[in-house]
């Protein structure tokens, strides 16, 4: 005789993991909607403060003066609410009255927590802001005095009407150079020896010469006339006796107005 089956054909277990899991995520979105309600509402009641925007180089000082005050300002008018409220709140009031009461002073209090901040930040700019200004105008100050030194030097040189001499680089010899015109004769040393110029009247014109370049290595060193046209009667002489003593001779015309400097030499025997 063949036993009954007992057991019954269908399972309902699948059936209940489904279940078990739609549960579980329905609970789980009601509890995301829960928190960000509860986000929303913290951000709506959160007090309003201006925002710190970064530190702008062309604001004045007077506008950062002008905002500072201004946020002085306000705090000052939430903390005399804040003591009426205090003032209101220590006499008989509703519980529901005295917990309202207490949670519009706990605003205020953050606000002027916000609004302190901020006046400090804007003070540290208005520091910084005063300090570039300062740097600013010592900046301004040296480049005009370096202006003005530009300028009185230009000055000069036009008034000088002069023109400085350097000697050419790659020459072989060192120049002597001698001014001829003016009633004078000027005679620079050369410039490697570090030696002043001498200066001697037309009539001594000829022993003066010899005495300056008498100790001078003619085979280093070359003799330049610059001749104005008050010295060119003088010109040929001077020249043969620069001659006679072994020194290559060149001349160069020179204007009666001019006056002459010499630099340093670039080059050729020191």
């Amino acid at each position: 005789m063949k036993r009954r089956n007992r057991q019954s054909p269908f399972s309902l277990f699948s059936f209940q993991d489904i279940i078990t899991g739609l549960c579980g995520i329905l609970v789980l979105f009601v509890l995301i909607m829960v928190v960000d309600l509860v986000m929303r509402r913290d951000m709506a009641s959160a007090p309003s403060v201006p925002a710190i925007v970064p530190d702008d180089p062309k604001a004045s000082e007077a506008s950062l003066l002008a905002e500072i005050e201004t946020l002085e300002r306000e705090i000052a008018a939430i903390r005399e609410t804040l003591a009426t409220r205090r003032i209101a709140n220590a006499g008989g009031v509703s519980v529901e009255r005295k917990d309202e009461a207490d949670r519009d002073m706990s605003e205020k209090e953050r606000r002027i927590a916000a609004l302190v901040s901020r006046a400090d930040a804007l003070r540290t700019r208005l520091e910084k802001a005063r300090d570039a200004n300062a740097k600013s105008k010592r900046e301004l100050l040296k480049m005009e005095s370096t202006k003005r030194n530009l300028e009185a030097g230009l000055a000069e040189m036009n008034n000088r009407n002069g023109v400085t001499l350097i000697p050419e680089r790659g020459n072989l010899k060192s120049p002597v150079y001698i001014v001829l015109g003016r009633g004078e004769v000027e005679i620079h040393r050369p410039l490697d020896s570090g030696a002043g110029p001498v200066r001697a009247t037309q009539r001594d014109v000829a022993e003066t010469v010899s005495s300056v370049l008498s100790p001078i290595d003619s085979e280093t060193h070359t003799v330049v006339l610059l001749v104005r046209p008050s010295g060119a009667a003088d010109m040929m002489p001077l020249a043969d006796l620069v001659k006679s003593m072994g020194f290559a001779c060149g001349r160069d015309p020179l204007e009666e107005d001019v006056d002459v400097a010499f630099g340093a030499a670039s080059g050729g025997l020191q």
